[in-house]
């Protein structure tokens, strides 16, 4: 009998051609009661919420209480919506960002600024009709980041129409452009495209922002949309030395501690410099607050609480169709859809697979493997007749370190009441160098947990 190791964080390294570990649709998450004291957790599917709106994607999306009547405001496509209530388009292909006060919210996707009270939509007049890449507010204050510069403009005092062409400062720290902006904890953070500065409110009605002393790093950020707030700090994906056109990026995933804090691995950093486009967001779900990164193939979760790696994927896609989020809500990518997470585990009306792998090295002999046995939650399908009354689980093996599998081969976890099936698989052949790669999946709409993957298990007692 033996353990057989699987992975509980994302891994893909195509430098040393290493075996991919793929944690497809599940976190993980302690478990003081089970075995060893973790488990992989399947996510919930994506739920629609009402009907879609206008015609997408879902841009960007803002509720917040007491902001234009706690309604949700979405962009959607160039279209701006509060609820259902079309208020017209704006003109901008860049990442969507808001800012509000009590009586109004602004709105930005890379061009002008454009303003609402919830009934109405109208263009804001900006120094020199300059475009702005990001928007956020501080102390009273909106402040717009002016588009391929250093200057940071601020408004008049809770008045988002008012913008004089004096009132701005400059990140100037370093020559770098500013390209995001985020407020944490009071502190205004400017992300520049090789530096990090923060700003501290003045109470100068002319200055009402400086620099921190001495609160400068040196890893910029890659692209307008790339920095968000997250577990009580900033993340970003970040520059390592300045980014030149027509060469291979060096980016790696950061949050601001007492310096630039890389959380991402070899794996991560090297789909991130193989993407052409970049975009984090952050959510919260059961306890858990998740980084997710949006790349041109795959998003990949990073789990504030395990301080693990996922990665969440729509079926049949090379992406998750969630792609921004507030509120409760999640935003399509390609339709004007709402959705929410769960309950069930149908993904957007269609499939939802959870998927991972185990494994062992063999550098000497062979192993013969009778059974392999992996502990689910088995016997909770809701299903009592149809198609997902008696729920499967699927594995398939690979004897040469995931280049080549064999076919998937299917086994039960369980009719509804059906806790002590055991999900076995037999007569699994043999494995030598370089070892015996294993890989699970269940796509059947039941829930799913998995703590343990063993081989060669004795068969119990009588009493099964």
């Amino acid at each position: 009998m033996a353990d057989l190791a699987f992975g509980t964080s994302a891994y893909s390294r195509t430098r040393g051609d290493l075996p991919e570990l793929p944690v497809v649709n599940l976190f993980l998450e302690a478990a003081p009661s089970a075995e060893k004291g973790a488990v992989l957790q399947g996510r919930p599917g994506l739920v629609a919420y009402g009907e879609p709106v206008g015609s997408g994607p879902i841009r960007g999306i803002y509720r917040a209480d007491g902001v234009v009547g706690s309604a949700t405001v979405t962009v959607s496509g160039n279209d701006v919506y509060v609820e259902t209530l079309a208020l017209g388009d704006i003109v901008g292909d860049g990442p969507v960002s808001f800012a509000a006060s009590e009586t109004e919210l602004l709105i930005n996707a890379g061009g002008p600024i454009y303003r609402t009270d919830g009934a109405v939509l109208t263009q804001v007049v900006f120094p020199d009709d300059a475009d702005v890449s990001r928007l956020v507010d501080l102390a009273g204050y909106f402040l717009a980041i002016r588009r391929d510069t250093q200057q940071i403009y601020f408004s008049g005092v809770l008045d988002g129409l008012t913008w004089d062409a004096l009132s701005y400062e400059s990140a100037e720290n370093e020559p770098d452009p500013l390209r995001d902006a985020l407020v944490v904890n009071d502190t205004l953070i400017l992300f520049g495209s090789q530096t990090v500065e923060f700003w501290a409110k003045t109470g100068n009605p002319d200055a009402p922002f400086a620099p921190i002393e001495g609160r400068v790093f040196p890893k910029g950020v890659v692209a307008s949309g790339c920095a968000v707030k997250f577990d009580n700090t900033a993340a970003w994906i970040g520059t390592v030395g300045p980014t030149i056109p027509g060469v291979r990026p060096s980016l790696r995933v950061y949050t601001a501690a007492n310096a630039a804090d890389g959380i991402s691995e070899p794996g991560i950093e090297e789909r991130l410099a193989d993407s052409t486009t970049w975009a984090a967001w952050a959510f919260t779900f059961e306890g858990h607050e998740f980084l997710a990164i949006r790349l041109d193939q795959g998003t990949w979760l990073f789990d504030a609480q395990s301080r693990q790696w996922c990665e969440w994927q729509s079926y049949g896609r090379e992406n998750w169709r969630a792609q921004c989020f507030a509120g409760g809500l999640f935003g399509d990518d390609g339709t004007g859809q709402l959705w929410t997470l769960g309950p069930g585990y149908v993904d957007a009306g269609g499939v939802l697979e959870a998927r991972f792998r185990a494994g062992t090295p063999l550098a000497g002999g062979a192993l013969t493997v009778h059974n392999i046995r992996i502990a689910v939650n088995s016997g909770e399908t809701p299903y009592l007749v149809g198609d997902y009354d008696n729920p499967v689980a699927e594995m398939r093996t690979s004897r040469d370190a995931g280049r080549t599998w064999g076919e998937w081969r299917a086994t039960a976890i369980g009719a509804q009441g059906e806790y002590r099936t055991r999900v076995e698989w037999r007569r699994c052949g043999m494995f030598d160098d370089p070892g015996m790669l294993v890989e699970f999946r269940i796509t059947d709409p039941v829930p799913r947990r998995f703590s343990t993957v063993k081989v060669n298990e004795d068969s119990g007692g009588r009493a099964r």
